[in-house]
């Protein structure tokens, strides 16, 4: 295969995704697949996802970039037959229709099946196609809600907090791309397609930590910690001069290499107390004093300087970073990790790249034979 593109190189796509599932498609894009966008009337769109500027959606932008695109009348005979024509030579339909959109033309899921058995057909939904919740209606937050995930954002004494940024559709749309892939790779060995139904709710539940071990539930009681979910310290936000940085310290030479840090710095020598070594678990119980003395060193730094020394010494610490702060990041910049994309309407925007890189292997000995 041609891998000058990408691995997914020759794979036809046609993508009928909604905002849950479009970052899967994007995806395999990414990894070289040829991508469609099928717009069908009353059928699956992020046209309108926000956010929108000038009246363009910079989620349908970014999500769509390196798709192409193509606009199917399915109410007509023609158009019936183009999605047909589409069907037949496509490997894989990445769909997040609500079965009947094209249901109405009898290309339900097992009909697709029969008529189109090479054909990878994934299936992305709230809750799967089947079970007493299949046509619940649903969305990021309550979904997350339903994982039990939300039992443990925010603190005990106030609500949940939600998970932001529409997390929960970037993490479907990741299982969507894994499953496309798994269905081209069995193609490979058995000849034939496959179905994959995915439920937004179980890949929610697969991937919340705390509800990932249910049995656990008794020796570790799921509540709202706020900044101290780990019950150890320091692991949490501290103030640099300029904004929060993220540091913890749990293993004994992350302390230890702290409060020499802290002394050393601030003159302040009761860091170096024996009552702070030892176990994390154990510092939990002087959060204030240690809080205190962490934020006596971060403050005398930006945050850029604080991570810097913090990581040269030992310490694991981050900036807590804003877009402009990622924007004008050395690493990502080094990696040429933003792309810059002509959105109509827009102009040149700028949007995060893939999250992987891929090189085919160099073996000279197999390519002087011309061996694949």
């Amino acid at each position: 295969d041609d891998l000058s593109r990408g691995p997914m190189t020759g794979v036809r796509v046609l993508d009928l995704s909604d905002a849950r599932s479009a970052y899967g498609s994007r995806l395999l894009a990414l990894l070289g697949a040829e991508v469609t966008r099928i717009d069908i009337p009353g059928g699956p769109s992020i046209d309108d996802v926000a956010p929108v500027q000038d009246g363009v959606s910079l989620y349908a932008a970014f999500n769509d970039a390196g798709k192409s695109r193509e606009s199917v009348d399915i109410d007509s005979a023609s158009g019936a037959a183009r999605l047909r024509e589409l069907l037949a030579e496509a490997d894989v339909l990445y769909d997040s229709t609500d079965g009947s959109q094209i249901g109405v033309l009898g290309l339900d899921t097992a009909a697709i099946a029969r008529l189109y058995p090479r054909l990878v057909h994934v299936r992305v939904s709230a809750f799967g196609s089947s079970g007493p919740y299949a046509n619940w209606a649903a969305d990021d937050l309550t979904l997350w809600a339903l994982s039990g995930m939300l039992q443990v954002t925010g603190y005990p004494d106030r609500p949940p907090v939600g998970i932001g940024g529409d997390m929960g559709h970037y993490l479907v749309g990741t299982h969507g791309a894994i499953a496309a892939i798994a269905g081209i790779i069995a193609r490979r060995s058995t000849g034939l397609g496959q179905t994959v139904d995915i439920s937004a709710h179980e890949v929610l539940l697969t991937t919340a930590g705390p509800t990932m071990v249910p049995s656990l539930e008794d020796m570790l009681p799921k509540v709202r910690a706020g900044s101290r979910a780990l019950s150890a310290a320091p692991w949490g936000f501290f103030e640099c001069s300029d904004r929060l940085v993220s540091l913890l310290a749990l293993f004994p030479d992350h302390w230890d290499n702290l409060a020499k840090w802290i002394a050393e710095r601030t003159g302040n020598e009761s860091a170096l107390d024996q009552k702070y070594r030892g176990s994390a678990f154990t510092r939990y119980a002087h959060i204030p004093e240690i809080t205190s003395l962490i934020n006596s060193l971060a403050g005398l730094y930006d945050a850029g300087d604080f991570c810097r020394e913090a990581q040269a010494r030992g310490v694991p610490a981050c900036p807590v970073n804003s877009l402009h702060d990622l924007l004008a990041d050395p690493h990502l910049a080094e990696l040429g990790f933003w792309q810059s994309v002509e959105v109509p309407g827009l102009g040149p925007v700028t949007f995060p790249g893939a999250p992987f890189v891929i090189e085919p292997a160099s073996v000279p000995e197999l390519a002087a034979t011309g061996a694949q």
